[in-house]
């Protein structure tokens, strides 16, 4: 995993410092967003006979 780099906001000139906080905090939540997508990507591992009454349900549909 990444570390992120310390930034000090304030060495950046106030007129900017808005913007580049939003920018910051965009970028944590689409990290966020894309960790959350990961963890639904994961296989579930269902009992075996559960898996059995599922496909068994959807193969009648």
């Amino acid at each position: 995993m990444q570390t992120a780099a310390i930034l000090d906001l304030s060495a950046i000139p106030s007129a900017q410092r808005a913007a580049v906080q939003a920018l910051l905090e965009e970028v944590a939540a689409l990290k966020d967003i894309t960790r959350r997508q990961h963890q639904l990507r994961q296989p579930v591992d269902f009992h075996p006979e559960l898996s059995r009454f599922f496909h068994r349900e959807v193969s009648h549909l």
